[in-house]
């Protein structure tokens, strides 16, 4: 075995770096292949996840050796032979087997920031991109010969791929359901074998296959699972920390069992794939109970399901831990604790309104206080809270939960969705919260960097002038897959409601106008406290908050 070759012509990858030529164009270019064959190479890939030089070579344009030396010279990038190398096993450990798959590409060896990577086609910007990205690395290609890439991925990464690709194997190898689309016009209708269906979906290997995903997920921290439905390819991604990653790109075959598997675990109708359909599973993983809510919906190429982790042991209610700066902890505890009035929580899906929400329950809860909330859907048990479920189909709407709660004698209500003009409360309102959730810097790899005070300018005087410019960033590591970044943390805007802002409401006033007056009397802006968050508490990066807010 040798070492990886680490010569200074090497040309390196970095994230975002631009490949000056394409394959196609520099074969030409060369005189190894015709511009016709080039046309020809490429209207067979058309429809399929062929790299160019698969189909090439298959095609019988090129011969492997004359595509190999053309990339090598042209990029300056070393041709070598893969079976002579020496695979350090942490380079494995950086690049999941099904991303290596994928791309036909082997981790050799990691240096530094510097990952090694065995490439059959070092033009694949795509390639360079993912792995850079998912490793938070810079590349440094080396050619090698597809044929003896896929050898070193299944050689060197032995039991690592076993997981999945075998229930895959056991999958392909297995008959497809029987599913037949009829078009019948205007009423056009899905003729479905459900018995068929469901027989498959409980078939060994699509219960394992739906097992290991949701168990990866949960082990992950991911938030959401996405099973996503294409032409030729049944995808699967996580969304971690805010950010969906794909995990697996599965045979199409495999979807209609996988997704008919969904179904019967939320009680959902397995032969209805004209309409949205919404459920709830839950599972017990090692000791913990985890829900998970479910969501499919009809796509052009089938069913795409959507679950959301609704993990209880994860759930934080303590709303010193949320990530409220002092001034606004105190204004925020402050007016949850007061005998009358109401508080408006804002922000997209997913940036912790619900968590938020309960958090300000939990504070408040105690046996004197009759607490109801109307929710859609309920995604955690509060004990010694009242929790109805909204449902549109038999009319429990949330107006009329909200009317049956007035007799209900309550001291204090929870409502998820109000849709009433804002003139309406304007009289009731006492404090305004939006929030957004950005990603955390990782604990285990944070390490301080000092910036220049000039290039915090552009971010407004909220950063200047308060005589810090040391930051944070995550170099990357094992315990956060080389990202730098590991949990979030909730950035909060916060407009405690005086009568001024209340005047103005009332009034019709601009969103303009509203935030110059908030700020006049010492709001921060989501921006704003986000960037605190920066330089004071260390806990994210500037790019990270610049991604989860808008300019004000």
């Amino acid at each position: 075995m040798t070492a990886a070759p680490n010569t200074a012509s090497t040309a390196v990858r970095t994230l975002g770096q631009p490949v000056s030529r394409r394959l196609g164009d520099v074969l030409v270019a060369q005189g190894l292949i015709t511009q016709d064959g080039l046309a020809r190479a490429i209207a067979a890939q058309k429809g399929t996840s062929e790299r160019l030089g698969s189909v090439l070579l298959r095609l019988n344009l090129v011969a492997e050796e004359q595509l190999l030396g053309s990339l090598s010279r042209q990029y300056g990038v070393p041709l070598i032979a893969v079976s002579q190398l020496e695979i350090d096993p942490e380079a494995l450990n950086l690049v999941p087997a099904q991303i290596a798959k994928k791309h036909a590409v082997l981790p050799i060896k990691r240096v530094g920031n510097m990952l090694t990577l065995a490439m059959a086609d070092p033009t694949d910007v795509f390639a360079l991109d993912n792995v850079a990205f998912m490793t938070n690395l810079q590349i440094l290609p080396l050619v090698a010969s597809e044929v003896a890439i896929r050898e070193g991925i299944e050689r060197h990464y032995e039991g690592q791929t076993s997981g999945i690709t075998d229930i895959v194997s056991e999958l392909n190898s297995g008959a497809s359901p029987d599913v037949e689309v009829v078009d019948e016009g205007d009423e056009a209708a899905t003729k479905i074998d459900v018995f068929e269906l469901k027989e498959s979906a409980d078939e060994a290997p699509v219960v394992k296959l739906v097992n290991k995903v949701l168990a990866d997920a949960i082990q992950k921290g991911a938030s959401d699972i996405h099973w996503e439905s294409y032409e030729k390819v049944f995808r699967i991604r996580f969304r971690i920390d805010g950010v969906l990653h794909e995990m697996l790109s599965l045979p199409k075959k495999v979807e209609a069992a996988t997704i008919s598997r969904l179904k019967i675990m939320s009680n959902l109708d397995i032969a209805e794939r004209r309409v949205p359909q919404d459920g709830r599973i839950k599972l017990r993983y090692n000791t913990r109970e985890i829900d998970f809510r479910v969501s499919v919906l009809p796509t052009i190429f089938g069913e795409k399901a959507v679950l959301r982790i609704l993990d209880k042991d994860a759930l934080q209610l303590d709303l010193s831990k949320l990530g409220f700066d002092p001034w606004a902890l105190e204004q925020f505890e402050k007016v949850i604790r007061q005998p009358y009035g109401m508080i408006l929580i804002t922000g997209p899906t997913g940036s912790g309104k619900t968590t938020t929400l309960y958090s300000a329950i939990h504070t408040i809860n105690s046996p004197e206080h009759n607490i109801m909330t109307a929710e859609d859907p309920v995604e955690y048990n509060l004990k010694g809270v009242n929790q109805v479920q909204i449902n549109e189909g038999v009319g429990r709407t949330f107006a009329s939960a909200l009317r049956a709660f007035l007799r209900q004698d309550p001291d204090v209500i929870l409502l998820i969705d109000m849709g009433v003009p804002p003139f309406l409360v304007a009289s009731s309102l006492l404090l305004v919260l939006a929030q957004r959730l950005g990603r955390k810097i990782c604990k285990d790899c944070k390490e301080p960097y000092e910036v220049d005070e000039e290039s915090l300018l552009p971010y407004g005087h909220v950063l200047t002038g308060v005589g810090r410019t040391q930051v944070y960033k995550g170099r990357g590591c094992t315990t956060c897959n080389f990202t730098g970044m590991k949990g979030r943390v909730a950035i909060y805007e916060i407009m405690p409601v005086t009568q001024e802002l209340r005047d103005m409401i009332i009034k019709g006033a601009s969103t303009a106008e509203l935030r110059g007056m908030a700020q006049s009397q010492g709001m921060k802006t989501l921006r704003q406290a986000g960037l605190l968050k920066v330089l004071f508490d260390g806990v994210t990066t500037v790019e990270e908050v610049l991604r989860v807010t808008v300019a004000e």
